[in-house]
């Protein structure tokens, strides 16, 4: 049996398994994967903004199901999305969705015209116990605000992904080989017999 391999100056390590890789290379690994899969960088952009902004949603544990109903209504519509972009991007942006939480039910209590809740976990519990539905108006309209940022986002971050998924794809896809001038495919070359 031959000893383990040390790593030495000569080796890389993949981005997405180096712990002090930046998360946005930590984020486009996966989307090179499927650039050589076949997808095209404005699918992959477009899908993965999509997902981010899902994933904003205000409502905790409700952005992986939003996604997978995005997924399904867009094969059921035939456009174009790429689940697994979608799914990437809404796990990335969890961290966003927890940051924006108390922001996005303040600005949903002022478009309510209801004054903003505490939002101390202590006045959150006794809130849901008193009075749950003293919760509902912000959270609806958070919700709101929500909905009218999701394809301002979605714009967003597809212009900002585009260009780095376009130069993935680029050095993804394998080098254009030497065809022949006249290329016949199955169903239209002659059938030939010996």
């Amino acid at each position: 049996m031959a000893p383990p391999r040390v790593r030495g100056r000569g080796t890389r390590r993949r981005a997405s398994t180096d712990a002090r890789c930046p998360p946005f290379l930590q984020l486009l690994t996966p989307l090179a994967a499927l650039a050589r899969a076949g997808a095209t960088p404005a699918t992959l952009a477009r899908s993965t903004g999509l997902g981010v902004a899902i994933g904003l949603c205000p409502l905790l544990g409700a952005p992986f199901p939003l996604c997978l109903l995005a997924c399904v209504v867009a094969r059921l519509l035939s456009l174009p999305l790429s689940p697994p972009a979608t799914l990437l991007g809404n796990a990335a942006s969890l961290p966003g969705e927890l940051a924006l939480l108390v922001p996005f039910i303040r600005a949903g209590a002022w478009v309510a015209g209801v004054p903003a809740p505490a939002l101390s976990p202590a006045a959150l519990r006794e809130a849901l116990w008193r009075d749950p539905r003293s919760l509902a108006r912000p959270l609806a309209g958070a919700l709101a605000v929500w909905a009218a940022s999701v394809p301002i986002v979605t714009a967003a971050v597809a212009a900002a992904l585009r260009p780095a998924v376009a130069a993935l794809s680029a050095r993804a896809s394998p080098p254009p080989r030497a065809t022949p001038d006249v290329e016949a495919s199955a169903e239209t070359a002659p059938l030939r017999v010996r």
